[in-house]
């Protein structure tokens, strides 16, 4: 007799069954400050409204400290002498300041911040900050790359308070060789921190699907023929080892 049985008065075997305990599993989720710091930059792309053909991108990132702003993919070779933007929030504007090594000068405030000094200007365009980077002329500098960081005293600056605000940048010694140009450069920032899909792009990814797609059928037909053609082979095989 097993232990699990047991005898009853009247004599009959029952069987004692012993469930084993569940395994259980916990998924525990990353908090949504974590999530967001997987965020992607917000871009804005900048080219020029008068001087010298130019092109440039600002990468806006939120950070612990603050929005670091990116001057990058400057097009062609150019001296970047000062950044320019705005902020969808006025009341913002008293607690901002501007940290970065390449900063030289900066004006906040709700005036015309569009020209800072010397060459360092996008007028006529008006903005509510300003920031300078380096020196005019390409004596003590020549920056074609830089970033900066804005920062407020009280307040989380978040990348929702630049969405749809307009951007400028202030571009000398504009050339591939001779170094002789001059631009000035604006842009706006996209309404949404989620990049649209243009319809070309839909419908590559769709005619990707359909590939897979494809790709898969294919595998699998190829799959079952290979099975196919193993099966026959190992009946010839039997067949072989009988004859013998």
């Amino acid at each position: 007799m097993n232990p699990e049985d047991m005898i009853d008065e009247t004599g009959t075997v029952t069987e004692q069954t012993t469930e084993e305990p569940q395994e259980t599993t916990t998924v525990t989720e990353a908090p949504a400050e974590e999530q967001q710091d997987t965020a992607q930059p917000l871009t804005v792309e900048l080219t020029n409204f008068t001087g010298d053909n130019a092109q440039a991108k600002l990468l806006l990132e939120q950070t612990d400290t603050g929005i670091q702003v990116n001057v990058v993919d400057v097009t062609p070779q150019a001296d970047i002498r000062g950044v320019f933007l705005n902020i969808a929030d006025d009341s913002l504007l008293g607690g901002l300041t501007v940290n970065g090594s390449d900063v030289t000068n900066s004006a906040i405030g709700s005036a015309n911040q569009g020209n800072l000094s010397g060459d360092a200007n996008v007028t006529p365009s008006s903005f509510e900050v300003g920031v300078e980077i380096g020196t005019q002329g390409m004596g003590a500098d020549d920056i074609s790359s830089t970033s900066f960081t804005l920062s407020h005293a009280s307040e989380t600056l978040k990348l929702e308070s630049f969405l749809s605000q307009n951007f400028g940048l202030r571009l000398t010694s504009v050339g591939e060789e001779n170094r002789s140009g001059s631009s000035k450069l604006e842009g706006i920032a996209p309404a949404s921190l989620t990049p649209e899909v243009t319809e070309e792009e839909s419908e590559t990814a769709e005619e990707e699907t359909v590939m897979e797609a494809e790709m898969t059928e294919e595998e699998s037909e190829t799959a079952e023929e290979e099975t196919v053609m193993e099966e026959e082979m190992t009946e010839e095989e039997s067949e072989t080892a009988e004859e013998e």
